[in-house]
């Protein structure tokens, strides 16, 4: 699966599945590749003590990513990687 086909990537309550959302028209080849996308939410998660329990979904824009969790207050954390163009990685 590639990240460019993805429009969002649901956890279930039980976060024993997840429900893959996709695109008909894949986002610009400029996007990062899915395993890129995963590092770094990987990383984060590490980071800020992020448990599984508490990922909802990881949605795809094409300017961004965004990783919405349970704040474990009843509300939601937003964390964003935006997405550079091209002509910057060069």
């Amino acid at each position: 699966m590639s990240a460019r086909n993805l429009v969002a990537i649901t956890f279930t309550d039980q976060r024993r599945q997840v429900a893959i959302s996709t695109r008909l028209h894949p986002l610009p080849e400029r996007y990062p590749e899915l395993s890129e996308i995963l590092d770094d939410i990987g990383r984060t998660c590490r980071d800020e003590g992020i448990a599984v329990e508490q990922l909802q979904r990881i949605t795809f824009f094409a300017d961004e990513v965004n990783l919405e969790t349970d704040d474990r207050r009843g509300g939601t954390d937003i964390f964003t990687w935006p997405i550079l163009p091209a002509s910057l990685h060069s």
